[in-house]
């Protein structure tokens, strides 16, 4: 087997730079996706076409992760409602409500549950920013919200 004389040529030597320049690689492939939408878009129906059984086995993957990520939640926040106490045997109707009222206020339940993996790892990491709150309470919470004075209140009971 002839071996090139040039460094640059050689495998260990792609993998060390390769390795040395992760960011800078990256970085540049982000760079790339953004300014050409229309051929990341082609290629990635091409990959879908060619390698279904990939893409329906990390799907899978990611459903379990995230239903491990539930169920250490759930854990965490005691599976039962921060107002009422109301527990749901199946944990479908609990909802995280965001303590400062941004728009992810997200449910926990259903089978693979409508919380997104963004929200789920912040109540995770920070739960003192979230409350579990039950379907009920959560829509009254929502409702009453608008109210300023009544807005107060509910911000000092979660």
């Amino acid at each position: 087997m002839k071996t090139s004389k040039q460094p640059f040529r050689q495998p260990e030597y792609q993998r060390a730079w390769r390795e040395a320049n992760r960011e800078r690689i990256r970085e540049r492939q982000r760079i790339y996706r953004k300014t050409h939408p229309k051929k990341r878009r082609e290629w990635e129906r091409r990959y879908q076409v060619k390698y279904p059984e990939k893409i329906r086995a990390k799907e899978k993957r990611w459903q379990e992760r995230r239903k491990e990520l539930r169920k250490r939640i759930l854990e965490r926040f005691g599976a039962k409602c921060f107002l009422c106490g109301k527990t749901n045997p199946s944990k479908r109707s609990l909802e995280l409500h965001h303590k400062k009222g941004f728009l992810n206020q997200t449910q926990l339940g259903g089978p693979e549950g409508s919380a997104s993996w963004k929200t789920l790892r912040e109540a995770e990491e920070h739960p003192e920013r979230f409350a579990l709150l039950c379907g009920h309470c959560h829509a009254l919470i929502s409702f009453l919200s608008n109210n300023p004075e009544i807005k107060n209140v509910l911000l000092g009971l979660i």
